[in-house]
């Protein structure tokens, strides 16, 4: 089984970055639009609030940004199963299956690159090949 390890980060660093970035950007839109365009832009801001949620936890894997927390979630419905993890050239792909012959299915973490790139306590992660 090969997973994906997170290095020792500042928790509250990043989540106080992310908590200012969803801050800045929906206030940057909202106040520079007029009021008609606002309603337009209202599910902009919706997304913003979804990417910039307290409880993602953007991490570094070589050239791209996933969301550890969901792919730990992940990890932890597959006990039992063998777990492979690729890092692809825009994702990263977490392959599983009951035995190593029998694939079973796949999950693949796309890169958030461009909504994190510009964090400075982004933690790192790197493949564990374990035992």
């Amino acid at each position: 089984m090969n997973v994906l390890i997170i290095d020792d980060f500042d928790k509250q660093a990043l989540k106080d970055e992310i908590l200012l970035n969803r801050k800045m950007k929906t206030l940057s839109v909202s106040r520079s639009l007029e009021l008609e365009k606002r309603k337009k832009n209202k599910k902009n801001n919706e997304f913003i609030k979804k990417i910039y949620k307290v409880k993602r936890i953007p991490c570094r894997v070589g050239d791209i940004v996933i969301d550890y927390a969901i792919y730990q979630q992940f990890l932890e419905k597959l006990k039992g199963f063998d777990v492979k993890t690729v890092v692809a050239n825009q994702s990263v792909m977490l392959y599983y299956s009951k035995s190593l012959s029998d694939h079973k299915g796949e999950l693949e973490l796309f890169d958030l690159t461009y909504y994190f790139d510009h964090f400075e306590s982004l933690p790192k992660a790197v493949i564990d090949y374990g035992s």
